[in-house]
């Protein structure tokens, strides 16, 4: 289970990402996630959320990820459609993340694709 956990977290953030130059520092990996924390889907939201927190504790009490600690910054999409496009237009606009998650999968993944294709043309 930890090594599948690991190797999820790994080809996230090798596969692609909203933005072309990296983020984070030196000693760094920054990982942006919406998630519906709140509303009508939160209690999917918070359960994918505390498996994502532990997987990537898992990873930096094990020296990180290619000796890079990673950091998780999330953003509320409330259970809603807007929210959702907006909490991911706010990750994008930081500029810091290399890649950016959804714990709920592809419903919010389909909603926020216009959003993340346009940062990325």
């Amino acid at each position: 289970m930890r090594w599948t956990l690991l190797l999820s977290l790994t080809l996230c953030i090798f596969l692609g990402s909203c933005k072309k130059e990296g983020s984070g520092n030196a000693t760094e990996i920054v990982l942006g996630e919406y998630a519906s924390m709140t509303g009508d889907t939160a209690t999917f939201g918070q359960s994918s959320h505390k498996g994502l927190v532990l997987a990537i504790e898992q990873v930096n009490n094990s020296g990180g990820l290619l000796g890079k600690k990673i950091k998780l910054i999330t953003e509320d999409d409330q259970s809603n459609q807007d929210q959702a496009n907006a909490a991911v237009q706010k990750l994008i606009d930081d500029g810091t993340y290399k890649q950016i998650l959804t714990t709920w999968g592809i419903a919010d993944g389909a909603i926020t694709d216009p959003v993340i294709n346009g940062a990325t043309s």
